[in-house]
């Protein structure tokens, strides 16, 4: 029978009780042939819906796959991981994106390769500066017995020492970026680390009037490098002794997780000082960098202490931060994970 048409029958009983059908063949109207094929059709497009929504994932796991491990592994290397490689596996693809992976690993082999030189050479020089200092120190302790105080002798002496605590720190630097894990972590009571620190940055700041404040703190124990933590924390609240104005206060507050933060311990540091430009604020956790401030001339920095401090911040899991505070002043944020709290 042909699609456009349809059989209708009829069945009737004569009085003698045989049964007749009587049948014929209409032609189909076009809303009863939709009804008709509408189930068909709702199965076909269904079917061909799921076709399709399988190829486009395989083909976007194909193209995007690669694009986002090269991301994850960029990613990494920009946070100070130099030894991420993206996977191996993708290189045997013959295709562009093969190539790609395999460009970018060779890049980053030739990365880590440079900055490893250029840091182990820092680490050589410093150390090779040691031995003269060391002499000249001697040298300077022989010509004093001979003719007394001397103003001159004075400040040589100054700036050798200053020189050595700049080799020292140099090699500080140079040792925290080669390293990759904690090398002595033991339980420390994050509270009592503050407390200590604040309690000797005081007296450094009475000299111009100034006072440092726990203004809070809680009872907090993880898992660290007590020598290094106590540098780190020390490096910025001594920062902001320096910058703050005379006869004003520095502000330290210690608090445990909250409601919008539940994984970290965080530490605030705020001096009540001019603060840093805006585009310069992200600078200065660099090595070396130095805000240029002609009204105060900052002599005993050299632009190491907070880079320290970043670099020892990041072996804990952590993170810092600097911005300029309301009113003014620097405010600088450490977090540290709760990952490390000690049981």
């Amino acid at each position: 029978m042909p699609n456009n048409m349809m059989r209708m029958g009829l069945r009737v009983t004569s009085q003698t009780g045989l049964p007749y059908i009587f049948a014929t063949e209409l032609p189909v109207g076009p809303r009863a042939m939709l009804q008709t094929n509408v189930s068909a059709l709702v199965i076909r497009s269904a079917l061909a819906f799921l076709m399709s929504a399988i190829v486009c994932y395989v083909l976007a796991q194909f193209l995007t796959g690669p694009i986002l491990n090269l991301r994850a592994a960029a990613l990494r290397i920009t946070a100070g991981d130099l030894g991420v490689r993206a996977d191996a596996r993708l290189t045997q693809r013959k295709d562009e994106l093969g190539d790609l992976v395999l460009d970018f690993n060779r890049m980053a082999d030739t990365n880590q390769r440079v900055i490893s030189r250029q840091r182990q050479l820092l680490y050589d020089v410093s150390h090779e500066l040691r031995s003269p200092l060391t002499r000249m120190n001697v040298a300077l302790d022989l010509l004093r017995n001979r003719v007394g105080e001397d103003s001159a002798l004075d400040r040589i002496e100054l700036d050798t020492e200053r020189l050595n605590e700049m080799i020292g720190r140099l090699l500080t630097v140079t040792k925290l970026e080669n390293a990759s894990t904690l090398l002595n972590p033991v339980p420390l009571a994050l509270s009592d680390l503050v407390r200590s620190i604040a309690s000797d940055a005081d007296f450094e700041a009475q000299r111009n009037g100034g006072t440092v404040r726990v203004v809070n703190t809680c009872d907090i124990s993880m898992n660290g490098d007590y020598s290094l933590l106590r540098s780190a924390i020390e490096n910025v609240v001594r920062n902001a002794v320096r910058h703050t104005e005379p006869n004003t206060s520095v502000d330290i507050q210690l608090d445990g997780p909250t409601k919008t933060d539940r994984a970290n311990a965080i530490i605030t540091v705020r001096d009540h000082g001019e603060g840093v430009p805006e585009n310069e604020l992200a600078n200065i956790f660099e090595p070396f960098y130095r805000v240029i401030d002609a009204d105060r001339k900052d002599e005993n920095g050299v632009g190491l202490g907070l880079s320290i401090t970043d670099r020892v911040i990041r072996l804990h899991g952590g993170t810092i931060e600097a911005s300029n505070a309301i009113g003014c002043g620097l405010l600088v944020t450490i977090r540290l994970p709760l990952s490390l709290q000690s049981a």
